[in-house]
């Protein structure tokens, strides 16, 4: 701390980047503490950070959220079989693997729908589906809409605020 303000008071060259590593650091270590606190049994993906295996999985899950994934793909980038891939996401996660790339999956496609103009066949490709169908068919099943109509009412919805 001592450091940081001796920092934030000489303007030195460089003390922004330093600054915002610090800023880093602090985030991280912060994080880290909250990981460790967090209670067997908690159904979090930051609880399966602190399993090496697990985390690799879900780097690249969220890294490659198009990928053709299967149980067996990610057992392999967990360095496990098959099964004991499975029942350890299922006891960490809370659920099955690929019910977690899918939700992913979804997060990542409204994210898109509301924030960006990309038409919605290049969402659906994005996060791994061959067609625009079999995409807007697992979107309404969890959105409860199509992804064209629930872009559609978000921009509403935004217009009546203003």
């Amino acid at each position: 701390i001592q450091f940081l303000l001796q920092e934030s008071r000489e303007l030195r060259p460089g003390h922004q980047s330093i600054l915002n590593r610090l800023g880093d650091i602090w985030f991280l270590e912060c994080l880290r503490t909250y990981i460790d606190s967090l209670p067997e049994g908690n159904e979090s993906w930051l609880r399966a950070l602190k399993d090496p295996a697990l985390a690799s999985v879900l780097s690249a899950i969220h890294r490659e959220p198009g990928r053709d994934w299967t149980v067996p793909t990610l057992a392999e980038q967990a360095c496990l079989s098959r099964s004991a891939f499975a029942d350890r996401f299922q006891r960490i996660m809370g659920k099955p693997p690929l019910t977690y790339v899918s939700e992913h999956r979804m997060r990542l496609a409204a994210w898109e729908l509301r924030h960006t103009e990309q038409p919605v066949c290049r969402i659906a490709e994005q996060v791994g589906y061959a067609s625009e169908t079999a995409f807007g068919q697992a979107f309404k099943r969890v959105h409860g809409l199509a992804p064209g109509r629930y872009r559609e009412q978000l921009r509403q919805q935004a217009q009546n605020l203003i």
